[in-house]
């Protein structure tokens, strides 16, 4: 009987978990920009993307795989040191479609605070939204 109660225990909490990721457009273009422009985690930011978007991506590092790789790295490298946090600017929803803006700010190489903002477009992809490339 206690493996059982364990057993089910163990399967809702796994439930629980699987359910938590980001469910609003803000919320996911948050992490994607956290994801590639801060840790330089190219795999992590997958999560946030589309199956069109990811397969992009993938052709892209598969034809400089290297080039892409370091220049993530480098970039998340000056991100770290200068203490960059991301927050939202703006959110527009218009249907299955959402743009996010999102500021990065953080320490300039003279020691002032810079900011720079991207727009990240996201689109609902089974229920779910997730980073577009737009064409």
């Amino acid at each position: 009987m206690k493996k059982l109660v364990s057993c089910i225990a163990i399967a809702l909490c796994a439930a629980v978990l699987a359910g938590c990721g980001p469910k609003t457009p803000d919320a996911v273009a948050l992490k994607f920009v956290q994801a590639t422009a801060i840790d330089g985690d190219i795999e992590a930011a997958k999560k946030y993307m589309s199956e069109d978007t990811k397969k992009l991506v993938d052709a892209a590092i598969a034809l400089g795989s290297d080039d892409m790789k370091k220049e993530m790295k480098k970039t998340s490298e000056k991100a770290k040191k200068a203490g960059a946090k991301a927050s939202v600017k703006d959110t527009k929803i218009d249907g299955d479609k959402a743009t996010v803006v999102i500021a990065v700010t953080g320490k300039g190489e003279d020691g002032k605070e810079e900011t720079q903002t991207e727009t990240v477009n996201l689109v609902k992809e089974n229920g779910e939204w997730k980073v577009a490339v737009k064409k």
